[in-house]
């Protein structure tokens, strides 16, 4: 194991970067301007992204690594893309490197979309990091119109295997990417796993408002009912199951009753037979 000490500068002032550092995606620090990082500190900061000391006491990352990774996706994006998608791989559960996907994206371009591409259709990866590769392709065809095609046809290919993929977040995510995408040429595919319900509306949206955002219909063209997503498949079987049990309850309480004695009237209470007669 290394120490943090061994390292030399320009790489060593990412060590001390702290919290208070911008993390918006979208104003990444210019790591070779404002530290002096080039091609030849690869080796160091390659390194340092594989240093053990970069993990808490919690076994969390810190946040140097971030940086660290930022600064190889501008000075090397191929090598950056590599080294990110090694981490995720590492660290899956961790939100930070999840998050850094639209940022790695936008930064590294076409040089992503395959290897993004070759995560997603891997079914023996983590579905979380499978998600997030996803989105990636989304944030790439979005903001590299060039590359735009490629993602598409990825995101489809994959949204093919709708009705062999365990649970229906996945294919959720994989709908809403073609549908940011405005992928029109996927409207088949995305008619087909609405009409199959193999997708969670409530992440997606009616297929009504599928078209919408496809630029296909208007919202003019569908009834207030039709736009409102469907609840998802399992949640339907609960609510189905919780009426059930009602109506059993229902059964069960109208049995009751019946099989309860009821009090006798008591002799002459009440009775008109023991009433006089006025005179």
């Amino acid at each position: 194991m290394s120490t943090t000490n061994s390292y030399q500068d320009p790489v060593a002032k990412l060590i001390n970067l702290q919290e208070k550092t911008r993390w918006d995606d979208e104003h990444w620090l210019d790591y070779v301007s404002q530290f002096g990082l080039s091609a030849a500190d690869l080796p160091e900061l390659s390194r340092l992204i594989a240093d053990d000391e970069l993990v808490d006491d919690d076994g969390e990352l810190i946040f140097c690594e971030i940086h660290v990774l930022r600064a190889l996706v501008q000075i090397a994006p191929e090598e950056g893309v590599k080294l990110y998608i090694a981490q995720l791989q590492k660290f899956p559960e961790d939100d930070w490197l999840h998050e850094e996907v639209d940022g790695i994206s936008r930064n590294a371009g076409a040089k992503a979309s395959e290897p993004f591409s070759k995560m997603l259709t891997d079914p023996n990866q983590d579905e979380r990091l499978r998600v997030t590769f996803a989105n990636g392709l989304e944030e790439i065809g979005k903001t590299h119109p060039a590359s735009r095609d490629a993602c598409v046809k990825a995101l489809m290919g994959q949204l093919q295997n709708y009705h062999v993929q365990d649970g229906d977040y996945l294919n959720s995510v994989l709908v809403s990417n073609l549908i940011q995408l405005k992928a029109v040429e996927a409207v088949n595919l995305i008619e087909e796993v609405f009409a199959n319900r193999e997708l969670d509306e409530w992440g997606t949206g009616s297929w009504a408002e599928a078209q919408v955002s496809l630029g296909l219909k208007q919202e003019s063209d569908f009834s207030p009912e039709e736009l409102v997503p469907k609840p998802p498949k399992n949640m339907l079987a609960i609510r189905e199951m919780i009426d059930n049990l009602a109506k059993l309850r229902d059964i069960e309480e109208r049995e009751k009753r019946s099989l309860t004695p009821k009090k006798p009237t008591a002799k002459g209470f009440g009775s008109n037979k023991n009433k006089k007669k006025k005179s």
